[in-house]
């Protein structure tokens, strides 16, 4: 079996089971997802499962058989056969992950389509919601199926903000860049409509000026944050923030014509790097 640590908001948790998925479809194994984490994590909640995606959960009692009482090591799992540990070292692709032959316990964030790109399209079918979204995002739908041409804005603040560990680490897209980013999607779309989601509308209001139609969709506090990107795939572009959360918006965009503008500098701090992130037929500034 495969099973994958999940943790994090919904970008990180789809990443993780994008791998998961992936390594399941290649190796004839059951996916099994150790949520365990979320018993004492208060900053997101899981939420994998409003999407049509296809798991079990793992008990407990099962993990504690992988790691032992003490140490992290790897002994019998229920069959006489033995669970790897496979820990994530850098944020960049591993090929060796794809490799793994064994039942496997996977920890790490696995930032990069190219641990899932080979089923992109069960990935674009699973990541959809499982069900109807709320009236007040209908009606955003609708209004971006009617623009000429929408284009999806994330604008990432909250504890990127707040949080001195997490600015130090991320920082945040400034208003200039997003005016840099805007001039640059005009160069493939005409009569561009701006619909732009934040955690922050009070700073986008007083910060952001585009120089077209531009909507702002205030964030809901329904804890939905999936319809957020069923939204956003909707569009024809986008222009991402340094989130996992707005680079699965475009990436579930499965339109051909698409452009996405993304920050070429996605960390802050100058020690991290992540060379797989971004697909390459992106555009970074």
């Amino acid at each position: 079996m495969i099973i994958v640590r999940i943790t994090g908001g919904l970008g990180n948790q789809m990443f993780q089971y994008a791998l998961g998925r992936s390594l399941s479809e290649i190796s004839g194994k059951n996916l099994k997802l150790d949520i365990s984490a979320y018993q004492t994590y208060n900053t997101h909640n899981f939420l994998l499962d409003k999407l049509n995606t296809r798991y079990e959960i793992v008990a407990q009692k099962e993990v504690e058989q992988i790691f032992g009482a003490k140490k992290r090591i790897s002994i019998p799992f229920i069959s006489s056969n033995k669970v790897k540990i496979v820990k994530e070292k850098a944020l960049y692709f591993n090929p060796n992950i794809m490799n793994v032959k064994k039942d496997a316990y996977f920890i790490g964030y696995w930032q990069s389509e190219k641990y899932f790109k080979n089923i992109r399209s069960k990935i674009l079918e699973e990541f959809q919601p499982n069900e109807k979204i709320s009236e007040k995002r209908k009606e955003i739908l609708n209004e971006i199926k009617s623009a000429r041409s929408p284009i999806s804005v994330h604008i990432r603040r909250g504890d990127y903000v707040s949080n001195i560990k997490a600015n130090n680490i991320h920082g945040t897209c400034e208003p200039e860049w997003y005016k840099t980013a805007a001039n640059s999607i005009k160069n493939y779309f005409e009569d561009v409509t701006y619909f732009v989601f934040s955690d922050d509308p009070d700073w986008v209001k007083r910060n952001i000026r585009f120089d077209q139609k531009t909507i702002l969709v205030e964030p809901d506090v329904d804890g939905k944050d999936y319809e957020d990107l069923y939204m956003m795939a909707a569009c024809d572009g986008h222009i991402i923030a340094n989130s996992t959360f707005s680079w699965w918006g475009a990436w579930l965009n499965s339109k051909s014509n698409k452009r996405v503008i993304a920050p070429s500098r996605w960390f802050k701090s100058q020690t991290i790097k992540n060379v797989d992130l971004i697909p390459a037929d992106w555009i970074c500034l």
